[in-house]
């Protein structure tokens, strides 16, 4: 909600619309980003942890 807020400020009142289009897409990336990151990690661990094998008298 403050994103959108700041957006207006920028946008309506300073006139700086390639600055709040940049703002909106930084946004959008580091939501994807939060999204993409944690799926991503997990799957690279898995595919890691298959090439572990433990001792048996471990």
């Amino acid at each position: 909600m403050a994103l959108e807020h700041l957006d207006v400020i920028i946008t309506d009142e300073l006139g700086l619309e390639a600055l709040s289009r940049a703002l909106a897409l930084g946004w959008l990336g580091l939501c994807a980003y939060t999204w993409f990151a944690p799926a991503l990690f997990h799957r690279m661990l898995a595919r890691s942890l298959e090439t572990v094998r433990l001792d048996p008298e471990f």
